[in-house]
């Protein structure tokens, strides 16, 4: 029986996969001294990286001087040396000199990829391990090294080269990492089609609950993860956040996800991932300012722009249910004009009155 229990994330993931060789990425945040200084040394995966690449080259490389290289004590070099081959990378020892080689006779052949499609592979990993959505995070590391080590040298010198000139910017990232296991069960429940047993709980301070889940789909948004899944007890489709189950086990029983089922349908016109009853035609002004934070993107499949004279942007869209998009207005402050429905005007309306309480440390009075 296959099952993963939630622990608690590793707190000292950032520090890991901050920075990776071909792949480097900054979160645009300030954190402590300590962090900073983290944010300019080599982790792991760029060492083995730069380990390959100096040892490929040509030369016979001593621990000493791998140490020296990458900027870590030797004991360091020496298990990144182990790691290297347990990933079957084929470094000999030479005892005469005490150096490090890689026999190129038994190393996997180049890459059939051109340097358009080295360079585009390249680029997803460096998108993925920043935005850390993929928990294995290991395992993208091995990818990494792997892919760019068969790369042919031309090729793969160009590639760190055009991969390097990119900087990935936002303004927050998750920590997936502690979802390995979860997602690992849960997609294997989906491929044998067998329901999962799964502890539940909804939000901070409520009570958990042990639930019966058909899963249908495991879709990633917004740096989470959920499950969409038909809820036996229920019997209807319902999203939840993986992070908010604390153990899940893949049962005996068997199910059958219908053939007619679309995840698009599903999800029908919800602004993002939760649907509402009722589907209303929103209409929202955007003053100049902000006017070109929104243009140009694509926020909604429903969505038409159209800039005014005075450089205002119209903006329509239609959606069900009016709470997830109202979150997104709330953003925009004073430069947002909801000229329609009324009662999008009356969310915003609440959201402000109780952003205003809480400030005020009036929240318990106000709800």
């Amino acid at each position: 029986m296959l099952e993963a229990a939630h622990e608690e994330p590793n707190r000292s993931w950032g520090r890991r996969r901050h920075v990776l060789a071909l792949i480097r990425t900054r979160p645009h945040c300030v954190g402590t001294d300590d962090d900073n200084e983290v944010l300019l040394r080599m982790n792991r995966a760029e060492r083995l990286v730069t380990m390959i690449q100096a040892i490929r080259s040509g030369q016979r490389c001593s621990v000493v001087e791998l140490a020296e290289l990458a900027g870590v004590h030797r004991r360091t070099i020496l298990r990144d040396i182990g790691h290297l081959r347990d990933g079957g990378v084929p470094l000999a020892y030479e005892r005469r000199t005490g150096r490090y080689a890689i026999d190129d006779a038994i190393v996997l052949p180049p890459a059939m990829l051109d340097e358009d499609e080295a360079l585009a592979l390249l680029m997803a990993l460096k998108l993925a391990i920043h935005e850390n959505v993929i928990p294995d995070a290991e395992a993208l590391e091995a990818a990494t090294i792997k892919i760019t080590g068969m790369l042919p040298g031309d090729v793969r010198e160009r590639c760190r080269a055009l991969v390097e000139s990119v900087d990935i910017r936002t303004s927050s990232i998750a920590d997936s990492s502690f979802l390995r296991g979860f997602l690992r069960t849960i997609q294997q429940a989906v491929a044998d089609r067998r329901k999962l047993q799964a502890e539940y709980a909804p939000g901070p301070n409520r009570k958990k609950t042990t639930i019966i889940l058909q899963p249908y789909r495991v879709v990633s948004f917004e740096r989470r993860w959920h499950l969409v899944g038909l809820c036996d007890a229920l019997a209807e489709v319902r999203t939840h956040r993986v992070d908010s189950f604390t153990r899940v086990v893949i049962l005996e029983e068997t199910y059958t996800i219908p053939s007619g089922f679309d995840l698009d349908e599903y999800l029908g016109h919800a602004w993002r991932l939760t649907r509402g009853e009722k589907r209303y035609h929103v209409k929202i002004r955007f003053h100049p300012e902000a006017a070109p934070d929104v243009d140009g993107i694509v926020w909604h499949k429903s969505q038409t722009m159209r800039r005014e004279r005075n450089g205002a942007l119209l903006f329509e869209t239609y959606v069900d249910g009016l709470e997830e998009i109202s979150r997104w207005i709330f953003g925009f402050g004073e430069h947002a004009q909801v000229l329609s429905p009324p009662a999008l005007r009356d969310v915003i309306a609440r959201r402000a009155a109780s952003m205003c309480a809480y400030c005020n440390g009036q929240a318990g009075r106000n709800g």
